[in-house]
């Protein structure tokens, strides 16, 4: 009768429970292969995650960078209509003065030459404003701010007030304009 089949099932059951004639010898040494392929393949890992999370890191910029370009571009582009509106308004007031000036001409001539040097003064302004970018009006604002904040407070509020007081009467006359076409 042939046992080497069974002899070898046997065996093999034998191993599998540490029972086998290699296994005693063998399992210090198992143990440090399995350990050593362990931390290899948690040093491949580790490898592989730190390439990955810089790989992520690297794509958040782009992302972030072009998202800041972007917002940036389209900041301008609002301050830049924004500078173009404020000039046309003090142009507008600049106008507004020079009515009033032409007024007031008979009977303040000296107010009315005050109101004409002002309208002219504005008018310079609102060139000025015209001519320069936002960047450059920003620079220039911050820098008069540091050679001289008192003055620049309170030309801050006078030119706050003005723009309010002439906004106002513009809305106030549109108003008007529309109740009387109704």
């Amino acid at each position: 009768m042939n046992t080497k089949p069974f002899e070898a099932s046997v065996q093999g059951d034998k191993d599998q429970r540490g029972e086998g004639p290699h296994s005693a010898d063998d399992a210090p040494s198992t143990a440090r292969a399995l350990a050593k392929d362990t931390a290899d393949a948690a040093a491949s890992l580790g490898a592989e995650m730190k390439q990955a999370a810089q790989a992520t890191s690297k794509a958040i910029g782009k992302q972030v960078a072009s998202f800041a370009r972007e917002v940036g571009h389209e900041l301008g582009a609002t301050a830049e209509k924004q500078r173009a509106r404020g000039a046309d308004a003090i142009t507008a007031f600049s106008r507004a003065m020079k009515a009033a000036a032409g007024e007031l001409q008979e009977q303040s001539p000296a107010v009315a030459k005050h109101a004409r040097h002002a309208a002219r003064s504005i008018e310079g302004l609102s060139h000025s404003i015209r001519d320069r970018s936002a960047t450059e009006l920003i620079h220039s604002a911050t820098d008069a701010a540091r050679s001289q904040p008192a003055l620049f407070f309170a030309g801050a509020i006078a030119a706050g007030f003005t723009l309010s007081r002439f906004l106002k009467s513009s809305a106030t006359h549109s108003d008007r304009k529309e109740h009387a076409d109704d």
